[in-house]
């Protein structure tokens, strides 16, 4: 799997397969399965997804729908949070343990 410039902020996701004889590139946005291209080569795949993607756009804004927007990286701030937590609290005493 090869990582592609994004389009409109989403990821990029590019397969390499070959299938009676030829090598196709399948191009596809991972976090919005319906734009997804099959191509001869990679550039192609890349530019027909770019395409697609602005097939997309229009299709949303004709239905006067807002653009949906890729997901946000949160991280681990959770994880970080009950960490702090554990932090803040008075250490246990040895008969409890």
């Amino acid at each position: 799997m090869k990582r592609a410039k994004r389009i409109g902020g989403f990821k990029v996701e590019i397969v390499e397969s070959v299938s009676g004889g030829m090598v196709w590139f399948t191009a596809r946005l991972p976090d919005y399965p319906s734009a997804k291209v099959v191509a001869a080569s990679l550039q192609e795949a890349h530019e027909r997804l770019t395409q697609k993607w602005d097939e997309i756009k229009g299709a949303y804004a004709s239905a006067g729908i807002k653009l949906p927007k890729p997901p946000r990286n949160r991280g681990n701030r959770r994880a970080l949070q009950v960490i702090r937590w554990l932090g803040s609290r008075p250490p246990l005493s040895a008969d409890v343990l």
